[in-house]
């Protein structure tokens, strides 16, 4: 994390999730990188359902569209959404006026959805061939940790995948991963 994002070699830093930090984020070779390893993990295929928690930005939900799967993203803050929803109208892939809405599979415009800090997801059981979470559950505590893996399971279609990257503990330089917002750190 590039030191003109505010990251000290404190701990304790309270991260700004801003614009630039979700823009800048996705410029970092780690970063596409993971992105990459998360959608092969998942093993995600054209014409798949996916489900990015905490989809920031919308970077990695541009790599999935790409890629033919229908895309929804969710995350707590608004900020990030109003940048996904920009970037993905930016794309030319969406009509002029369209809204973003849960698509059925032959559409490949992400839907986002804002959800608050409560673990249950506004979706039915099996919903989704895969569920990708780019540096997400080390923000849960880990009672809610264990309760939002359950979640997901529910959302998951049989056979589904799970596919999660989160900060390692044993990094060798661990302000890379200073935040304060950071419950855990696996």
């Amino acid at each position: 994390i590039p030191l003109s994002l505010g990251i000290r070699d404190s701990i304790s830093t309270r991260m700004t999730y801003s614009t630039d930090y979700f823009t800048a984020r996705e410029t970092w070779r780690d970063w596409r990188i993971e992105a990459r390893l998360l959608i092969e993990l998942a093993h995600v295929t054209r014409g798949m359902r996916v489900l990015e928690i905490g989809c920031g930005g919308g970077g990695l939900l541009r790599m999935l569209r790409e890629r033919g799967v229908c895309v929804v993203g969710v995350d707590t803050l608004e900020v990030a959404l109003k940048l996904a929803q920009q970037r993905a109208w930016e794309s030319g892939r969406q009509g002029e006026g369209e809204k973003l809405s849960l698509s059925p599979p032959h559409r490949l415009s992400p839907s986002l959805v804002q959800v608050g800090e409560t673990i249950t997801l506004p979706f039915r059981d099996e919903t989704f061939d895969a569920i990708i979470g780019q540096h997400v559950v080390e923000h849960l505590p880990d009672a809610d940790a264990d309760a939002a893996l359950r979640e997901w399971k529910r959302l998951l279609k049989p056979n589904g995948r799970i596919a999660l990257a989160t900060p390692n503990a044993r990094y060798p330089d661990p302000a890379h991963f200073a935040d304060a917002d950071h419950a855990h750190v696996f």
